[in-house]
């Protein structure tokens, strides 16, 4: 017996933080943190001040 599954395909994620230097880098806040906001929290910045209002 084969099992055989099919994969769906997902909408991508809307981001939910930008960088707040240069607006291109986003993150939707799922997965990994990427280097830009772990560096930011860092430094002192708070997750809201990234946010995408």
């Amino acid at each position: 017996m084969v099992c055989s599954k099919t994969k769906t395909a997902h909408s991508p994620e809307t981001a939910r933080y930008q960088h707040s230097e240069h607006p291109a880098p986003t993150w939707s806040g799922r997965r990994r943190k990427p280097q830009w906001f772990v560096k930011a929290l860092v430094v002192g910045n708070i997750a809201s001040e990234a946010a995408i209002r």
